[in-house]
């Protein structure tokens, strides 16, 4: 899965947006675990709403593409509540 870090929170791409069935399951519970790099984290999901947030929304597709040369779908951000 493609994502990217901006100021110390993760961001991936739901291709699908709400759609995807991952999706679904954040929206109900938005605990999670998550990998990155072979190292596990705890933390909090959270859709972000590019209508309220459209500055944090551009900045994060410009990354994605900049690095994939895709940004198209749904952005959900992860923050870790793990003190690193």
């Amino acid at each position: 899965m493609f994502y990217r870090i901006y100021n110390k929170k993760y961001y991936i791409l739901s291709e699908r947006k709400k759609a995807s069935h991952w999706v679904k399951n954040i929206i109900i519970d938005p605990i999670v675990t998550f990998n990155i790099n072979n190292k596990t984290y705890k933390g909090y999901v959270r859709l972000v709403d590019k209508s309220k947030e459209l500055t944090l929304a551009n900045t994060v597709s410009d990354l994605m593409f900049s690095k994939y040369g895709w940004n198209n779908g749904l952005i959900v951000e992860l923050t870790s509540t793990d003190n690193d």
